[in-house]
């Protein structure tokens, strides 16, 4: 049985949603047309169990024309709030949603699990906004790609041991694969399927 939703303990979205989105959207793009530049976004709000980035990017990527898959458990205030203002469809799998929201990453599936398209459908892969513990542009990983400069640093906390390498497997299968868009606090930064990565070596 359904629980219903109590619409006066939702959180409120984006006071001006047409000008929140906008500038958040316009900031998405950025970060993906610079991959592992830390961006920090203009507009969020407060959610339990979300980080600031985590709302506002959801705010403007979901809405009802977009499937869902996530891992927030059945109940939780944060889920209601999403279904409340994006109104996304809830995907049955991993594999079928347009878009994943991971919470919990320590816990999330291998990048495979995800769709990652076709060769001649590479766009019907799901678009991953993974909330992570640190976001640094520093140490970790060197990013190679389109869109970089030379090369950029940048050390994700809160992944686990299998993100990178099935993210090396992924890169493989071009064009098919996943774009992730990393969440932490109010700063995004995306890692899109056409970005190479190598693990830095401390001397």
């Amino acid at each position: 049985m359904q629980t219903a939703m109590n619409l006066n303990e939702i959180a409120e979205g984006f006071g001006n949603p047409s000008l929140g989105t906008q500038k958040v959207f316009r900031q998405v793009l950025e970060a993906m047309a610079h991959p592992g530049r830390i961006i920090e976004l203009d507009e969020w709000v407060p959610v339990e169990g979300l980080d600031e980035a985590t709302t506002a990017v959801a705010l403007t990527l979901l809405d009802y024309e977009t499937s869902l898959w996530t891992d927030l458990p059945k109940g939780a205030s944060a889920l209601q709030w999403l279904t409340f203002h994006c109104g996304s469809p809830m995907g049955t799998s991993a594999s079928e949603a347009d878009f994943a929201l991971i919470t919990r990453p320590e816990a999330m599936p291998r990048l495979e699990g995800f769709c990652l398209g076709s060769e001649g459908t590479p766009h019907d892969s799901t678009t991953l906004i993974l909330q992570v513990e640190q976001l640094e542009a520093c140490r970790g990983r060197r990013l190679t790609g389109p869109g970089i400069k030379g090369s950029c640093d940048l050390d994700v906390q809160g992944v686990p041991g299998h993100f990178w390498s099935s993210r090396k497997d992924a890169r493989a299968l071009f064009p098919m694969g996943v774009d992730i868009l990393f969440a932490c606090n109010n700063r995004i930064a995306a890692m899109p399927r056409t970005t190479d990565w190598e693990e830095l070596v401390c001397m």
